[in-house]
C-alpha cells in the first residue's frame, strides 16, 4: 500500500488543495481548463513518489506496467471521469451536487487503488505515517469545505462560502487537526482542539451565532474525526 498512500495524497492535494475556484470555473467551461485542472495530478504524483518511477507497480499477465506509466494512465482517467461529469451534468440539465461529488471521488480513488497494484513493496497496510497523515489532513480542510458546500446546496440552495469565511474555516480546522493529532495528551489535545475552532470564529465574527451556523458545526465534526484518525496512525 505504500504507492496507494502516496498517490491518494498526490490525488487529495491536487483536487482540493490545489483546486482554487477559478480552475474549478474554468474546467466546466473548456477542455482546456480541463486540461489545466488535470496536469496538476500528475505533477504532485511525480513529485510523491520520485523513488518509485521506474519500479513495477502493476502487472497485466506478462505485461510489467512501470510507475511512470501507471501515474500518467490515471491522470488520463481522471481527465475522463471529470469530462464526462461535466458533460452528464450540463446535457441532462441537472445541478452538480453531492451524489456527483461522491461518485466522483469513489471512483477516483478506486482507479488509484487498482493501478498502484494493491500492496506496496513492504506488503504493510500502512507502510508510511506521512502520507496517510496528508490525506486525513486535506480531509479535515479542503475536502471539509466542498463537501459542506455540496451538502448546503443540496439542502438550502447555499453558495460556495466567501474567500474570508473559507480561509477561517480552513485555519481553524487545520489548528484543530493538528492539536488532536500531536499534542500528547488526549485531554490537553481536545481542549486545543475546539479553542482552535471556537477563538479565530470568535474574534473573526465578533459573534458566537456563527457556530450555531450547520458548516461550522460539521465542519468542526469532521475537523475533529479526521484529526482523531490521524493521532491512530500516528
Amino acid at each position: 500500500m505504500l504507492i496507494f498512500w502516496r498517490l491518494l495524497c498526490a490525488h487529495f492535494i491536487a483536487d482540493f488543495t490545489l483546486q482554487s475556484n477559478k480552475i474549478n470555473e474554468i474546467k466546466r467551461k473548456s477542455t482546456l481548463g480541463m486540461l489545466a485542472h488535470v496536469f496538476l495530478h500528475p505533477v504532485v504524483s511525480f513529485a510523491l513518489t520520485v523513488p518509485y518511477w521506474n519500479t513495477v507497480w502493476c502487472r497485466l499477465g506478462p505485461v510489467s506496467l512501470y510507475g511512470w506509466f501507471i501515474i500518467l494512465v490515471i491522470a488520463a482517467t481522471h481527465f475522463v471521469e471529470d469530462q464526462m461529469r461535466v458533460l452528464s451534468i450540463r446535457r441532462s440539465e441537472t445541478t452538480d451536487n453531492t451524489l456527483y461529488f461522491i461518485v466522483d471521488q469513489i471512483i477516483h480513488i478506486a482507479v488509484i487503488f487498482v493501478a498502484s497494484g494493491l500492496m506496496g513493496p513492504d506488503g504493510k497496510w500502512i507502510p508510511e505515517r506521512w502520507p496517510v497523515l496528508g490525506c486525513l489532513a486535506v480531509g479535515a480542510t479542503h475536502f471539509s469545505v466542498v463537501f459542506i458546500y455540496f451538502l448546503e446546496k443540496d439542502l438550502s440552495c447555499g453558495a460556495f462560502p466567501a474567500a474570508r469565511d473559507k480561509y477561517i474555516a480552513l485555519v481553524e480546522r487545520a489548528l484543530a487537526f493538528l492539536a488532536l493529532v500531536f499534542i500528547p495528551s488526549y485531554g490537553a489535545a481536545l481542549t486545543a482542539a475546539m479553542l482552535a475552532l471556537i477563538i479565530p470564529r470568535l474574534i473573526f465574527f465578533k459573534s458566537p451565532v456563527s457556530m450555531a451556523k450547520f458548516s461550522w458545526i460539521l465542519g468542526s465534526a469532521l475537523s475533529v474525526g479526521f484529526g482523531l484518525l490521524g493521532r491512530v496512525a500516528l
